[in-house]
């Protein structure tokens, strides 16, 4: 390992190989949690077209031969290998960009928080329909102003 450099930066670098033959695929959040003897490393992966069991599976075998080869973690930890399902909020532009037009819940930094139709994502933004009666607004809020954003599951 690199001198003053986290476990997770090591890990998302070898992730960002395992999968770079599939540009489709990408990493939405490596995370080392728990106390010495008893760690949990998750690596979340989203794709365009969605995660296959077995894209997590190839990952999680190739991730645990390097990390037992490499000792990058000290004591005990549990891997897991998951897709950021529709349970994950949403953390990168490439997420907010997948899922326009579906509907989403923001909450905001101020503790505001509104529901509506992803319509637009650019740089630094995104722009939600919300849909309140008989009344229609389109309001931009700043990526940096967001808490945490939820894509909505409908079962109409």
């Amino acid at each position: 390992m690199v001198e003053g450099k986290k476990p997770e930066d090591e890990i998302r670098s070898q992730v960002e190989g395992f999968i770079a033959e599939d540009p489709s695929l990408f990493i939405v959040d490596v995370k080392l949690k728990g106390n010495f003897g008893n760690q949990r490393l998750v690596i979340a992966l989203d794709g365009d077209n969605g995660v296959s069991i077995e894209t997590c599976v190839s990952v999680s075998r190739r991730l645990s031969a390097f990390l037992e080869e490499n000792d990058l973690i000290d004591g005990k930890y549990h891997l897991e290998v998951t897709s950021a399902g529709v349970d994950y909020p949403l953390q990168t532009l490439r997420q907010y960009t997948k899922n326009v037009g579906r509907s989403i819940r923001v909450k905001t930094k101020d503790g505001s928080k509104m529901e509506g139709e992803l319509k637009e994502v650019e740089e630094g933004k995104i722009s939600i329909l919300i849909k309140e009666k008989k009344k229609e607004e389109v309001v931009e809020i700043n990526l940096e102003d967001i808490d945490s954003t939820k894509v909505l599951v409908s079962f109409k």
